[in-house]
């Protein structure tokens, strides 16, 4: 946003090295795949970021923020549908926020969505 592009992506890349190093100590931190999974969709590595992604989802299954997180990936990479069934389980598994999900720039592709409306409603303001 303030045109600093290059540093953005410089600090994008070490982020990178630092996680994909502290995965080859900690191959089972699932928190740290779905960090380099977003971080590979961000820099248009689609096929990394959905191998990350997968293999966070199959240490923690049922973990709603990094479901939640999952969904957050897909929806970058403008993968729909993926994003949608991503956040289908992470209400399952408990996320709920619906203000939040609602103002995630990374799901604004999900927005409209029918599932996504039913899960994650419009809660009215002023109360």
């Amino acid at each position: 946003a303030l045109g600093k592009h290059d540093a953005a992506r410089n600090l994008g890349l070490r982020q990178s090295l630092a996680l994909e190093h502290h995965l080859r100590q900690v191959p089972e931190d699932a928190r740290a795949h779905i960090l380099l999974a977003a971080l590979y969709a961000a820099r248009g590595r689609t096929e990394d970021a959905v191998r990350e992604a997968q293999f966070a989802v199959s240490l923690r299954p049922n973990d709603a923020t990094l479901l939640y997180n999952v969904a957050c990936t897909y929806g970058q990479m403008n993968r729909k549908q993926e994003a949608l069934d991503a956040i289908k389980k992470a209400w399952e598994a408990g996320f709920t926020d619906a203000n939040w999900a609602r103002r995630d720039p990374d799901l604004a592709i999900l927005r409209g969505d029918p599932e996504f409306e039913r899960l994650y409603p419009e809660t009215p303001t002023g109360n």
